[in-house]
């Protein structure tokens, strides 16, 4: 009864302002507990997942729609096309959707919409109660409410970028100096072992070469490629 009084003092913008704000409260309070006792889901920034790239777009500037069916691959062009394209490794396609990840600072996400509805109604409903002009409380309100939006996009942002520090990916190895442990045959014609310390990491990696000649135990080798599990490496 005396809910009902109180409901029925409050003027249109203030009810409208409390229908926004006690549901988003409470969802703001349930993620809050659930991310407390860790039973959210945590998403975190896989390397191997080029789901956010477009690659049916535009890709170095050749179109997806393009007929390449008169380029002749072995002449100038078509080889250059060729080594263009094959250049173009898994790890780039790594590096970009890392790029993406880190870089682009995701402002709408459900926990930045949250705190922005309750930051909003809660403080246009603080300013109205203060006598404050309602367009001008909501304008403030609204100003709140994106500033902690972004508070909260950097805090996922960075709290990603965290996780993913010293979390050791095959591409970290690319362009490193590696010791050979067993010889590695020529021309991929088997496979060898490399070691290689990354990230104070002290790792034994399976290794092949395009190299002519066997590379023995001892050699310095650089790691220029990574197919599948194994690195691909050259004498250094």
């Amino acid at each position: 009864m005396i809910m009902a009084e109180w409901w029925d003092t409050l003027l249109t913008i203030e009810k409208i302002l409390y229908c926004i704000a006690v549901p988003s409260t409470i969802i703001l309070v349930l993620q809050t507990i659930v991310l407390l006792f860790g039973a959210d889901d945590h998403e975190g920034i896989n390397p191997s997942d080029t789901s956010g790239l477009d690659l049916d777009t535009d890709y170095c500037g050749l179109h997806h729609g393009m007929d390449f069916s008169d380029i002749d691959i072995n002449s100038d062009m078509g080889g250059h096309l060729q080594e263009h394209m094959n250049g173009h490794t898994h790890g780039d396609l790594e590096d970009m959707a890392n790029l993406q990840d880190f870089d682009t600072l995701r402002l709408f996400t459900v926990q930045g919409l949250v705190g922005f509805f309750t930051t909003f109604s809660w403080a246009s409903i603080a300013g109205i109660s203060q006598g404050v002009a309602h367009w001008t409380a909501m304008l403030i309100g609204f100003i709140l409410g994106i500033i902690l939006m972004y508070v909260v996009a950097v805090i996922i942002k960075y709290s990603r970028r965290l996780a993913e520090d010293g979390t050791f990916h095959l591409k970290d190895t690319l362009g490193q100096t590696a010791t050979v442990y067993l010889p590695i045959p020529p021309e991929r014609q088997g496979q060898g072992k490399v070691n290689i310390t990354v990230h104070n990491r002290f790792l034994e990696l399976t290794a092949v070469t395009n190299e002519h000649r066997t590379i023995k135990t001892g050699e310095s080798v650089r790691i220029t490629d990574i197919i599948n599990d194994s690195v691909v490496v050259e004498i250094d």
